[in-house]
């Protein structure tokens, strides 16, 4: 079965808000929640987020994305902006640089424009992947930790001085299931065989490309997305121009992540 997240056609806002313990339970169970064409505002987002996480000790709002600050960095390096079949924004878990880590995250896409082409987002089952791996790999990764992604160091001093380092494999703190921790670009610390480490990331980066362990969405406009970022991973697909593809989004809940 190829992983998918479950749909809901024209909901409200209301229907979220006195479902919030339903909705959290598909979410930890299904790991994307997509909601079509859903009428909220930018207080209605923030508002069913922190009602849905049961535990909301933390919130973060962003509002009007467009990825400004990515297209300028292509540029500033001379680099084409990617068409609609390369990575514009690669494969990534939010905020691994932190102790904790953001549990939950939205994207309210709220403005496609007409000349709208590419820009689709991707999710990758760490559940999933996790499965395929036989026991070697396991038993070689388990103990290795890594540096997490970096990739807004420059403009964030927190990113420049932070220095964690997390598992391979971590629980989720819900279904007490083991699930693959890839936060990015990611070195490995200690001593280990690099080649076979090298392997080991080639092997995740072909995993993640099998359609059975994506989901890839590609959006209408007053499109809600949920996910789960404690097994999942996602990646932005290039092919939109700026301003074409404009959202909020909002994280909720942090937690040091478990891991075996």
């Amino acid at each position: 079965m190829s992983f998918s997240p479950k749909v809901f056609e024209d909901l409200t806002y209301e229907f979220i808000i006195d479902n919030s313990k339903y909705i959290y339970d598909l979410l930890v169970q299904n790991k994307i929640l997509l909601f079509r064409n859903i009428d909220i505002t930018f207080e209605q987002h923030a508002d069913l987020m922190n009602k849905i996480h049961p535990l909301p000790n933390h919130a973060r709002t962003l509002k009007d994305i467009d990825h400004l600050d990515l297209f300028e960095s292509f540029n500033k390096a001379g680099l084409q902006i990617p068409d609609k079949d390369n990575y514009f924004m690669t494969w990534h878990v939010d905020d691994s640089w932190l102790q904790e880590l953001v549990d939950i995250e939205s994207i309210y896409m709220h403005t496609l424009g007409p000349e709208m082409a590419g820009g689709q987002t991707r999710w990758v089952d760490l559940e999933a992947i996790y499965k395929e791996l036989d026991q070697e790999i396991i038993s070689f990764i388990k103990d290795i930790k890594v540096k997490p992604w970096n990739g807004d160091a420059e403009r964030d001093e927190q990113r420049r001085t932070e220095s964690v380092y997390h598992g391979t494999i971590r629980v989720h703190p819900d279904t007490k299931n083991n699930i693959i921790f890839y936060p990015g670009i990611i070195p490995a610390q200690g001593d280990h065989d690099q080649q076979q480490w090298d392997n080991y990331i080639q092997k995740l980066l072909d995993l993640f490309e099998v359609e059975e362990f994506v989901f890839k969405l590609n959006w209408n406009k007053k499109d809600l997305i949920i996910w789960d970022n404690r097994s999942t991973a996602h990646a932005v697909m290039g092919g939109f121009t700026l301003g074409s593809r404009v959202f909020n989004k909002i994280e909720i809940g942090k937690s040091k992540p478990i891991f075996i």
